[in-house]
């Protein structure tokens, strides 16, 4: 298959992609299906190599004040590294925003050309799931051609519910939000013209509901980066996808389907490999026992798989995939797992042999 890349020009104010053209700008390539990391941590800073930046945001007027100090933590990261963004929280939840740039609201360069942001976050043990969500990704979007540069542009949420671990999660949104504000109906796939990452001005993390577990607590982000996968997968119906890890070889595979505002009644099936999944090979990999899930009975879209894996080993990587058996769409969802950087390990013990589901 021909190898696409796609030339991008970057200023202060404008994001291009060009064709094959030679341009004497500032100008680098990236293949197309390449990740590009907007922060790892690893240089002991909040910022980024192209001037954006990590802050607190503490006027939230939807749940009340999120009181909280952010830093870097030099003492564990996620997939092996070892420094991520540390988060404490005195009053109210983590809610943290990036910037691109700290005086003008212009585009988030690592974004462009890719349908994929992807990254990792520990809460404390016990922090609680919610029927839905518990906490989302706010994005901002705009034409970044026609936009108005003064704008951030349409705002989008992508849900998570997500539980505390020793372990870190695995969050992944796809290019289909869950909600846009203002607008009560499913967004959509790729619900703007222009491509919903070109157009990224600033996102943030958003946790819910109010003071979960006790004050002050903490929690940590790491491996934030923006993505490009080649292989078409099921946007339409399989959205949010989260890993969460609780050690002893137990993982908790969750998502959502379509929008907030209907279920689609779906059943869906997991299946998972020591090597990647593809559309091709998906029905060799293994069915994770439990299935088909359908939305749990208290959430309006939110799906969860939680299961037993024998024998994980810190440095392993696994990878799953989750198949819409009732849309017709042929493709699935996929995300992977790297074991690494536990801080305890409280699960009960690994049943005798083979893989079985895990009590939720």
């Amino acid at each position: 298959m021909k190898e696409t890349i796609i030339y991008r020009v970057h200023s202060n104010n404008i994001v291009f992609s060009l064709g094959m053209i030679v341009v004497f700008f500032f100008v680098y390539q990236i293949p197309l299906n390449a990740a590009e990391m907007l922060s790892a941590f690893e240089q002991g800073n909040l910022n980024t190599s192209t001037g954006g930046f990590f802050r607190e945001y503490e006027s939230d007027r939807t749940h009340g004040p999120d009181y909280q100090t952010i830093t870097v933590d030099n003492s564990q990261g996620a997939e092996g590294t070892s420094a991520c963004l540390s988060d404490t929280v005195t009053e109210g939840n983590i809610y943290i925003m990036y910037y691109a740039n700290p005086d003008r609201k212009v585009l988030i360069p690592q974004a462009s050309g890719a349908n994929r942001m992807s990254f990792y976050i520990k809460l404390p043990d016990g922090y609680p799931l919610a029927n839905d969500y518990n906490f989302h990704v706010g994005t901002y979007t705009r034409d970044p051609i026609n936009g108005d540069p003064f704008q951030n542009g349409d705002h989008y949420y992508h849900y998570f519910n997500i539980t505390g671990s020793n372990y870190w999660t695995k969050i992944v949104c796809n290019t289909h939000p869950n909600h846009q504000v203002g607008v009560k109906v499913d967004p959509g796939n790729d619900p703007v013209p222009w491509g919903y990452y070109n157009g990224f001005t600033r996102f943030y993390l958003d946790m819910q509901p109010q003071s979960p577990v006790p004050l002050p607590w903490t929690g940590y982000v790491d491996e934030i980066k923006f993505y490009y996968v080649d292989e078409p997968e099921n946007d339409d119906t399989i959205n949010s996808i989260s890993c969460i890890y609780f050690g002893n070889g137990r993982f908790q595979i969750g998502w959502h389907g379509n929008s907030q505002y209907s279920h689609n009644g779906h059943r869906y099936e997991v299946r998972y490999s020591n090597t990647p999944i593809t559309n091709a090979n998906y029905s060799s990999a293994t069915v994770v026992p439990g299935g088909p899930f359908r939305r749990t009975p208290e959430s309006v879209n939110f799906m969860k798989a939680g299961f037993t894996i024998n024998n994980v080993k810190e440095g392993s990587r696994y990878f799953f995939a989750i198949k819409d058996i009732d849309s017709g769409i042929p493709y699935v969802s996929k995300i992977d797992y790297l074991v690494n950087g536990s801080t305890g390990d409280n699960s009960p013990p690994l049943p005798p042999v083979g893989i079985s589901i895990g009590i939720e």
